[in-house]
């Protein structure tokens, strides 16, 4: 979507029923050439595309580096050991760079500067450090443009740091509320999407921008009916192969749906909301983002102050794309 077309398109986004997704969750039916479809809307039969597929491009993105891969694994532990992830950080000078330019942002400005990684580590914490190395990790295929979505080089990753410096404001303004993991879920919450652009391709692209630009549903809904899965559902594999801790696979998959995951996933929902808003003059919530708010605790009323929180957090950010 382009920038102008922002407030509307992602407005329609967030609300809706999603069909519940599960491992187990199979299409079959053979992929036509688009050039053989029938007119109108084709059925989902039609267009379906195979779990195996799926976890096949999942597995096809950029590996994360070893470093990234033994920080999920360990800081999806109930007590993870600081001198290992100090450890892991240290062994990586990339991301012990990225770590300690992080901890000295303006964000998570102090008196004393993070001369060390543990003092970055501690600064930052367990969750910080992981959204950090996910970010360092997955930057380059979050800035590639993405016809399915309508969305330019760049747009996909400026959302991403957003919908994450949102859940940031929110665990700030009600840190007993918001579990630290929904930072991480929010960044990442929308990796779904690369993994159906690459699979589908423009010509599918086209059919479900011509079905949503005739259609109330939203474009993830037309995902479901047009191939069996929408982005939110194929971010499970993303989790998976990526060994994600699984309060972050949860926020991934039922972002729109929280209803049928955790507060992480509630969090996710607002902040996707959230992000929208910071690039719109004039943003109406719609009432799935209330209901959110309402199941967190948090007061309706709050989220015009969530939305400055957060235009104040990217202001003092080192993370947005350039």
């Amino acid at each position: 979507m382009r920038r102008h077309e922002l407030c509307v398109s992602w407005f329609f986004y967030i609300p809706g029923g999603q069909v519940p997704y599960t491992p187990e969750h199979t299409v079959v039916a053979e992929r036509l050439a688009l050039d053989h479809l029938p007119k109108g809307r084709p059925p989902m039969s039609q267009l379906a595309v195979d779990t195996d597929q799926l976890i096949a491009i999942a597995e096809q993105l950029t590996p994360l580096p070893e470093a990234v891969t033994r920080l999920n694994e360990l800081l999806g532990s109930d007590a993870p050991d600081l001198r290992i992830v100090e450890e892991i950080v240290g062994r990586d000078p990339a991301l012990a760079a990225v770590v300690l330019q992080s901890a000295n942002s303006a964000m998570y400005a102090r008196q004393r500067s993070a001369s060390t990684v543990r003092d970055a580590v501690l600064r930052i914490g367990t969750t910080g450090l992981l959204g950090v190395a996910m970010r360092m990790a997955t930057s380059n295929e979050m800035q590639a443009a993405m016809p399915l979505y309508g969305m330019a080089t760049g747009e996909l990753f400026d959302h991403a740091v957003r919908s994450s410096l949102a859940a940031e404001a929110m665990r700030r303004h009600a840190p007993a509320k918001v579990p630290a993991p929904a930072t991480v879920a929010a960044l990442l919450h929308d990796t779904g999407k690369l993994v159906l652009s690459r699979l589908v391709g423009t010509r599918y692209a086209e059919l479900v921008a011509d079905l949503a630009s005739d259609d109330d549903n939203a474009v993830w809904q037309i995902e479901h009916e047009v191939f069996g899965a929408d982005h939110a559902s194929v971010s499970l594999h993303l989790g998976r192969h990526w060994r994600l801790p699984v309060a972050i696979v949860d926020g991934m998959v039922n972002h729109h749906q929280p209803a049928n995951g955790t507060s992480v996933a509630h969090v996710v929902h607002v902040a996707n909301a959230i992000a929208t808003a910071t690039q719109c003059t004039e943003y109406e919530f719609p009432p799935s983002v209330a209901a959110s708010l309402t199941t967190l605790t948090i007061d309706v009323a709050d989220f015009a102050s969530l939305v400055a929180q957060t235009s104040a957090l990217l202001e003092q950010s080192t993370l947005v794309a350039a």
